[in-house]
C-alpha cells in the first residue's frame, strides 16, 4: 500500500510539475499579445525638427502590378508576424535609403507615401518596454489610404545597436491605419525606427515596396 501511495504522490507530481511548465513556456511565447502598461515620468516620442519637403509636389505613381518576384518578408492575412532583423538597416538612412526624418509625418523615401506615426494610446515610449505605434499610411499620389500594406519596422540607436529582437506584427485597425509593433527600446537616446512597406515586393520604381525612418527620442 505504502508503494502504491508513493507513486501516485510522484505521478501526481510529475503531472503539477507539466503543467507548470507547459503554463510558464505558454506565458512568454506570445510576444505580439496586448503589453502591460508602461510609463515613464517624461515619456519620449517625436524628434522636432525642420518638416519633411523632400517629395515636393512629386508623386509616384504605385501600380500592383509592378510587385513582381519575391522580397524580403511574405505575408498572410491578419495578425501579421515578420521577423526582426537586428542587423539589416543600420546605416542611419545611407545608402539605398533616404534620410532619418523629424516630426511625426513625412513622405517615404520614393515619394510613394505619406506616413504619419505615433504612440498606441495603451503605451509610452519608455526605454525597456514594449511600444506599439499607430501608424497612418496614404498614397503619395491622391491621399487616400493606402489598405492591405504589410507594415515592420525596424529600429535601431546607432550602426551597432539595434532593438530587442521581438516577433513583431501589424494590424489595420482601419482603413490605412496600422498597429504596429512590439519594439522594444532598452537604452535611452534618439532611435530610428524605419517602418516597411510590402516587404514580399521587390524594390522598384512603382512597386509597392516602399520605407519611411523617423527619429524617436527614449528617455
Amino acid at each position: 500500500m505504502a508503494n502504491t501511495s508513493f507513486r501516485a504522490f510522484g505521478i501526481a507530481s510529475s503531472l503539477s510539475c507539466l503543467a507548470l511548465l507547459i503554463s510558464t513556456s505558454c506565458s512568454d511565447s506570445d510576444d505580439n499579445k496586448s503589453p502591460s502598461p508602461l510609463t515613464c515620468a517624461n515619456p519620449g516620442g517625436a524628434v522636432s525638427g525642420a518638416a519633411d519637403s523632400h517629395c515636393g509636389s512629386s508623386a509616384t505613381t504605385i501600380e500592383s502590378a509592378a510587385c513582381t518576384g519575391s522580397g524580403t518578408t511574405a505575408f498572410s492575412p491578419g495578425l501579421h508576424i515578420a521577423h526582426h532583423d537586428a542587423g539589416h538597416e543600420e546605416d542611419g538612412g545611407a545608402g539605398e535609403y533616404g534620410p532619418t526624418l523629424s516630426n511625426t509625418e513625412g513622405d517615404d523615401d520614393e515619394c510613394k507615401y505619406h506616413v504619419k506615426w505615433a504612440p498606441a494610446s495603451d503605451t509610452q515610449v519608455c526605454a525597456n518596454g514594449d511600444v506599439y505605434f499607430d501608424v497612418t499610411v496614404t498614397t503619395k499620389v491622391d491621399g487616400t489610404p493606402a489598405r492591405n500594406v504589410p507594415v515592420r519596422p525596424d529600429s535601431f540607436l546607432n550602426d551597432t545597436h539595434p532593438s530587442v529582437p521581438r516577433n513583431t506584427g501589424y494590424k489595420e485597425t482601419s482603413p490605412g491605419v496600422y498597429r504596429v509593433g512590439p519594439v522594444r527600446f532598452d537604452a535611452s537616446g534618439n532611435w530610428t525606427v524605419r517602418f516597411h512597406f510590402h516587404e514580399e515586393c521587390v524594390d522598384g520604381e512603382h512597386s509597392p515596396h516602399g520605407h519611411a525612418a523617423f527619429y524617436v527620442s527614449v528617455p
